[in-house]
């Protein structure tokens, strides 16, 4: 095989990766399927913060469309404080205290 072969071997799926890539960047993820996590995080973190007691943990990784914001504002709408945070290795802990 000569150096040129080699070398087309390499460049040739490299710029096809570049290519996708580029195509993949340009769509993007639709707003559709976005909009429809947050709405189903956004349920989910409702009936969280709706725990009863005088202390609460809340993984936020598990609410990533949702901004930590709007995490404590619902929090705070039922009464919880946000006391603390811990990232871990898989989780990032919110806790929380009723006020």
């Amino acid at each position: 095989m000569t150096e040129n072969a080699v070398n087309l071997l390499l460049v040739v799926p490299a710029l096809a990766v570049v290519v996708v890539l580029g195509i993949v960047q340009a769509i993007g993820v639709p707003d559709g399927r976005l909009r429809g996590r947050r709405e189903a995080q956004l349920l989910a973190l409702r009936d969280s913060v709706a725990a009863t007691g005088d202390r609460m943990e809340l993984d936020w990784s598990r609410y990533k469309e949702v901004p930590k914001e709007r995490v404590l504002a619902l929090a705070g709408e039922q009464g919880w404080t946000l006391t603390g945070e811990e990232i871990q290795e898989r989780a990032w802990v919110l806790r929380f205290a009723r006020s």
